[in-house]
């Protein structure tokens, strides 16, 4: 069973803008189920604390009809919260205020510090690299993270960059478990990368008999080389995946089908 996770979605005529100012229909901001929009990364709280508050907040501004969504408008619940010292409580609730995903993930943070961590400009674009640099978050990649919500904590933020981004409200079955050494190899990988993820790789690929284009067996070296990426390609032509030569997450996640 998925996690539940708090986001901004749309406004109540289906569109990314216009539409009244708030929630008109309880759906505009929102808590639903975790689900995969093809997110890359997650950041984690460093602070525990600091993880609570946020999904705290983040639960508060997508149950109030006061918070709806709309790109044009993006801004007014930020500038409100500003205003109000980042202190909820003193932030009106006459008047109505809009939102978009990123902008709400930056009002929930700001909110947990009591100072702008994250800008009124944040989108999901430049998220990762505000969030590295604010160096408040430990970056989480892999499909154990971005492929399900079984190792998700509570306060994680899930961002798919110029796409899509939600915030976690509650910790997954297996969230804090260790789980050693797993059989797959977790993304990202490219030409040039090394380690024993690659080794994993290569392994995984030679297990499943794909080989370089001379017909020979990819070395475990742990070097991502020529003949590694030439049977990755081979691999991903015939599962009909990109045929880019980089193993991402939806080639991740077609290997951890095929290995057992």
């Amino acid at each position: 069973m998925s996690v539940q996770c708090a986001w901004a979605s749309i406004d109540e005529n289906g569109k990314a803008r216009g539409g009244k100012d708030g929630d008109q229909t309880g759906r505009e901001t929102r808590v639903g189920s975790w689900y995969d929009f093809g997110q890359n990364a997650v950041f984690r709280f460093l602070d525990d604390k600091a993880a609570a508050a946020f999904a705290k907040y983040m639960k508060m501004l997508c149950v109030d009809y006061n918070v709806g969504y709309d790109q044009n408008e993006r801004t007014t619940i930020f500038i409100a919260c500003r205003k109000a010292g980042w202190d909820i409580t003193k932030v009106s609730k006459k008047v109505p205020y809009e939102v978009d995903c990123s902008e709400l993930i930056a009002t929930a943070v700001n909110l947990v510090f009591k100072k702008e961590i994250l800008g009124p400009d944040t989108y999901t674009g430049n998220l990762n690299s505000r969030l590295e640099h604010s160096k408040k978050f430990k970056k989480l990649t892999g499909s154990k993270y971005c492929r399900s919500s079984a190792y998700l904590k509570k306060g994680d933020i899930i961002n798919a960059p110029g796409h899509h981004v939600i915030g976690c409200l509650e910790d997954g079955p297996s969230a804090g478990q260790k789980t050693g050494s797993t059989k797959v190899a977790e993304p990202t990988l490219k030409k040039g990368s090394t380690g024993s993820e690659v080794k994993k790789l290569q392994a995984n690929l030679k297990s499943l008999g794909f080989k370089d284009n001379d017909g020979n067996e990819i070395s475990l070296d742990g070097v991502f080389g020529v003949l590694t990426r030439q049977a990755l390609m081979k691999f991903q032509k015939k599962f009909n995946l990109e045929k880019d030569g980089i193993y991402g997450p939806v080639s991740a996640k077609k290997m951890a089908d095929l290995i057992k």
